[in-house]
């Protein structure tokens, strides 16, 4: 899967699927860091994926998938 800056993501968490905006790609750590995707602001911790979580093969042991959304903001598979 290729990812970039701002594409939507979504993991499994505690037996629901959260959504997540890719904030920064971290390849020399093999990090991804996520954001809610309703964040309207940086300034809130608890709005992130903790570090733990956040690495590459957490988030693929964690079902980590990419969405797209079309003009209107419905989910397009």
């Amino acid at each position: 899967m290729a990812l970039h800056i701002n594409d939507l993501v979504s993991v499994e968490k505690d037996g629901q699927r959260v959504y997540y905006r890719v904030q920064v790609l971290d390849s020399a750590n093999k990090r991804i860091s996520l954001r809610l995707h309703t964040a309207a602001t940086i300034k809130i911790a608890t709005e992130t994926l903790l570090d733990r979580e956040s690495t590459i093969p957490a988030l693929m042991q964690a079902g980590l998938q990419k969405h797209s959304v079309n003009a209107i903001g419905k989910l397009t598979e």
